[in-house]
């Protein structure tokens, strides 16, 4: 009876190794192309959406796009609230969980004019934020506080109007109260949040309205 040293024993072991190992290659590629193809045939018979990891949701290619709910100045003002919370939406073909004002994505239009004074009741109902304080503030974080920001408008960025510095926490109401001089320049301006690090993420999701 033959008996194989350690060196032995690994050495042989390496060797097996080598030689199974394009066959093991084989196999891997080949489950992963039958696995394409399964995935394939999924999208196709869901009508060209794929229903894995996402909810699927019905889809009409070419189906007019819906306005967004318009809310006009009346006296001078525009008085008016907005709800921020997390909304199901189905865009593409997918059933998508979103960010939004009012739950609609987009959010209501605000029609003002120059002279108007803009007063909004904003409740920012999204949940709390799960992670602290971070040290390095230039780092995304709290991506559930938020803010107003009226993109684009010549008008004071202090106190309760355009101030992009305010921190408004889930779970609490804050008054918006933005005027707009009398000779401001009339266009199609936008409002979003502003609130450092978490503004891409919300206006990724949703929140980003003419």
């Amino acid at each position: 009876m033959t008996t194989l040293s350690r060196r032995g024993f690994l050495r042989k072991s390496s060797l097996a190794t080598a030689l199974l190992a394009p066959s093991l290659a084989g196999l891997a590629i080949e489950r992963s192309r039958s696995a394409d193809e399964a995935g394939m045939d999924s999208a196709d018979h869901a009508g060209g959406a794929s229903t894995r990891g996402v909810p699927h949701a019905p889809f009409t290619k070419g189906e007019p796009l819906i306005q967004p709910e318009l809310r006009r100045s009346a006296n001078g003002q525009l008085q008016t609230s907005l709800r921020v919370g997390y909304t199901y939406k189905d865009i593409g073909g997918y059933r998508l969980s979103l960010r939004s004002y009012e739950g609609t994505v987009p959010g209501p239009t605000l029609r003002v004019r120059p002279g108007d004074v803009l007063r909004i009741r904003l409740t920012n109902n999204l949940p709390p934020n799960p992670d602290p304080v971070p040290v390095d503030m230039s780092l995304p974080h709290h991506f559930n506080t938020t803010n107003f920001h009226f993109h684009g408008a010549h008008v004071s960025p202090g106190g309760n109007a355009d101030n992009t510095f305010r921190s408004m926490e889930p779970g609490q109401s804050y008054d918006i109260e933005i005027a707009i001089p009398p000779e401001h320049t009339r266009g199609n301006y936008w409002y979003h949040p502003h609130h450092h690090g978490s503004a891409d993420v919300q206006m990724s999701s949703g929140m980003a309205v003419l």
